[in-house]
């Protein structure tokens, strides 16, 4: 089971999902053992009596490993009316600033979180702040797109310990991702902001170490251009942080396939604008004065789909870090919309594992029922008889136990059993 949990792993379908450290033992390793130490359970539950006690146990086990005595929820967690005074309450920093352009984000730099906490436990990190209703730009744990960390220079968890490529000129990644508000722990990165680049007047929250900054983005949150150029994800890469010239208002970057990605003059190719923005789902009116890309400032990740007037479409990564989906000219309808992938395969997974222990459980019950059947049945047989023949039958079997009676003479006299010596 131990070598199940460490080879799954290193399957491509699945290795994609998953860190490139040693991440991979605790994400995927116990899991996947304790799902083998399950269905081993379940199938000695219809081989041997008090298989449960077994069960339990795993599961038990599984718990233990997967949250454990050591897990900070235990002497951490708010009570309920805790939890919504500080979800109440703003940051420490303040409110994300709000801009006309669309969806508003803000993002933490640095490599060290404790500066941004207020209260209870984590209400105001990068990766809990949606309690609060913000949106964040920093990347949480294993489910963040490796391409995603790998642009903006993030760690899993979300820390960024070089941000200079985020703020230097001609870096657009702050204006794709329609990032507004920048807060900068001065005391875990090598370097602050340069007072004459994008970001700029700088105000320190009292009492702690972080500086936020106020930005435009030059970019909304969803815009059409007309051409697409295909380029290796490391020149892809190069461009958007501003290592080389590049204008995304008239230019999609592509870094894989794009059968259906227009191919006209760079430039803008029309407008559009976001009508509903949902946790997993995007609503996009579009205008497009000929066949271009729809570009909106959501984050590429596998599992997005898009439907334009009802018919699907390609999502594609644009711009190294966003979504685009290619469209004809004239006004659409686009929706996006997000499922986890394997979702089909886990929901499967999860009703197979369901039935067989249902079909475990009840097999046990089957055969007791099929046995105490059996026994009233042989019980009803012997009631069917005939009470004379059984009585008679009884009688002719106690005589044939005892042998013959004795011989009698023709006067009527016993002469003796016939088994009897004579003397």
């Amino acid at each position: 089971m131990p070598v199940a949990g460490l080879v799954v792993p290193r399957i491509p379908a699945v290795s994609r999902y998953l860190p490139g450290d040693q991440l991979v033992v605790a994400a995927v390793a116990l899991p996947v053992t304790a799902a083998a130490a399950g269905g081993a359970a379940a199938f000695l539950l219809t081989r041997r009596r008090r298989a449960e006690v077994l069960i339990v146990a795993v599961v038990a086990v599984d718990l233990l490993l997967s949250f454990g005595q050591f897990s900070e929820w235990r002497t951490g967690s708010p009570t309920t009316g805790e939890a919504r005074r500080v979800v109440s309450q703003p940051p420490v920093w303040g409110d994300v600033t709000d801009d006309p352009g669309g969806v508003d984000r803000y993002l933490f730099l640095g490599t060290d979180i404790t500066p941004l906490k207020s209260g209870l436990a984590t209400f105001d990190y990068p990766y809990a702040s949606g309690s609060k209703g913000l949106w964040s730009a920093n990347g949480q744990n294993p489910l963040s797109p490796a391409a995603y960390l790998e642009s903006l220079g993030m760690s899993h968890f979300g820390l960024i310990a070089a941000p200079h490529r985020l703020w230097r000129q001609g870096s657009w990644l702050l204006d794709l991702l329609r990032v507004t508000t920048v807060i900068v722990d001065e005391r875990s990165v090598p370097s602050m902001p340069d007072p004459g680049g994008p970001l700029k007047d700088g105000v320190r929250v009292p009492g702690r170490s972080i500086v936020r900054y106020d930005y435009v983005p030059r970019l909304p949150d969803a815009f059409v251009v007309g051409a697409t150029l295909r380029r290796p994800r490391s020149e892809v890469v190069a461009l958007v942080d501003g290592s080389e010239a590049f204008d995304p208002t008239g230019t999609a970057l592509v870094d894989g396939p794009c059968a259906d990605c227009p191919s006209g003059d760079p430039g803008s190719a029309g407008s559009a604008r976001v009508a509903r923005r949902g946790a997993a789902s995007l609503s996009i009116e579009a205008a497009a004065e000929r066949p271009g890309m729809l570009v909106t400032s959501q984050a590429w990740l596998r599992g997005w789909s898009a439907e334009v007037d009802g018919r699907p479409r390609p999502v594609v990564r644009v711009d190294g870090v966003v979504q685009g989906v290619p469209i004809s000219a004239g006004r659409h309808h686009v929706v996006l919309r997000y499922r986890p992938p394997g979702f089909g395969l886990g929901l499967a997974v999860t009703l197979a594992t369901l039935s067989t222990l249902i079909v475990a459980a009840a097999l046990p019950l089957r055969r007791r029922r099929t046995s105490g059947h059996g026994e009233r049945g042989r019980v009803g047989q012997e009631q069917d008889i005939d009470p004379e023949s059984h009585s008679h039958g009884s009688e002719q079997s106690k005589k044939s136990k005892l042998g013959p009676g004795p011989v009698r003479s023709r006067d009527g006299k016993r002469e003796g059993s016939p088994h009897v010596a004579k003397f």
